[in-house]
């Protein structure tokens, strides 16, 4: 707003970031998330070997929250006769460990889960939480301009 009066200009984006900041240092939550918690799961699941799993959430939560089985297939360059059964397990287990150290409310949405359209079998894809996907899709804007 003080842009026109200062005779300032700003690029494109620059209010974003600023809210973005402003999110952040006021420790805004997204389902019970903030950045530090979800970084904290990221770097889990990357350090236990399950680098996949942070890019299937990054790639769901860009894809309006979802990612069908053929993209998990690719992404995690998986044979198409494997299965996706227990995909989210690590991200699960390692979530109830943040929550026990206090890093996320017990009330906080899962990150990740399996969609199932014609019952049990195979997965119809897997949904990013909606209240997670604006800190996700923030939180990889940052990682690239880094």
């Amino acid at each position: 707003m003080a842009a026109p009066v200062l005779r300032l200009s700003l690029q494109a984006g620059s209010v974003e970031d600023i809210e973005r900041v402003e999110r952040i240092e006021a420790g805004v939550t997204y389902g019970g998330w903030t950045v530090e918690a979800l970084e904290a799961l990221f770097r889990g699941l990357e350090y236990e070997g399950y680098a996949n799993r942070v890019e299937v959430i990054r790639y769901a939560a860009a894809m309006d929250g979802h990612a069908e089985p053929e993209a998990v297939y690719d992404l995690c360059d998986y044979d198409d006769d494997r299965t996706l059964r227990g995909f989210t397990k690590p991200i699960t287990r390692i979530s109830r460990k943040l929550q026990k150290q206090g890093l996320i409310p017990d009330s906080a949405v899962p990150v990740l889960t399996a969609e199932y359209k014609n019952g049990p079998g195979r997965t119809s894809g897997f949904r990013v939480h909606p209240l997670l996907a604006p800190l996700i899709n923030d939180g990889e804007s940052d990682d690239e301009d880094s």
